[in-house]
This record gives C-alpha cells, sequence and structure tokens, in this order.
C-alpha cells in the first residue's frame, strides 16, 4: 500500500503578477526572491499579501513559508525617499492649479 503523504506536492503562487510552480509545500524567502523573474534583488523588501484588510506580511529572507495554492506575493522598494527625483537637473517648480508654489 502506497503512503500518499510521501507524494511531492506542486502548489502554484504568484510573485509580482507572475505565477510559478513550487515543488513542495515550503520554501525560504530567499528561495522565492531567486525564484521570481528578474530575481528579486536586495533593494527590495518581498511580502505575501493578506486577505481582506489583514496588513501583508514582510518575508524575511531565511523565515520558511508554509505555501497554499494561489498565494500571492509581491517586492517593494525597501526604501522610499519622499520628495526625491531622479534623472539629472535640478528640480521643476512645483505648480497648483496654474499657480507655483514656493
Amino acid at each position: 500500500m502506497g503512503r500518499g503523504s510521501d507524494r511531492v506536492v506542486a502548489v502554484q503562487v504568484h510573485i509580482n503578477g507572475r505565477p510559478y510552480r513550487v515543488e513542495g509545500n515550503t520554501i525560504s524567502g530567499a528561495q522565492l526572491r531567486a525564484l521570481a523573474v528578474p530575481p528579486i534583488g536586495p533593494e527590495s523588501d518581498l511580502f505575501v499579501e493578506r486577505p481582506g484588510l489583514a496588513q501583508d506580511e514582510l518575508i524575511q529572507d531565511g523565515q520558511t513559508v508554509t505555501l497554499e495554492e494561489g498565494m500571492h506575493f509581491f517586492s517593494a522598494p525597501r526604501t522610499i525617499t519622499a520628495g526625491a527625483t531622479f534623472g539629472s537637473g535640478p528640480h521643476p517648480r512645483r505648480q497648483h492649479c496654474g499657480q507655483r508654489l514656493d
């Protein structure tokens, strides 16, 4: 008689909106980062979406995640600098309703 618990299960998860198949029911945060295409680098945090009003959970690299079919993960910049400008040159003057804000 075969033992059903020895069978490896494949679970589909989503990372940044893309589907991935994972063999097994657990994975580390570092493995999730590497699974994504392109891989999620150290400049970003990895989160698992929680349904409803529950707060999304930050996943650490060394953390073991128990996978469920259809789980959604997403990355976000680790540091967000308010008011930062990107590119070269001075920051343009801000305007509101056609009026300059100085």
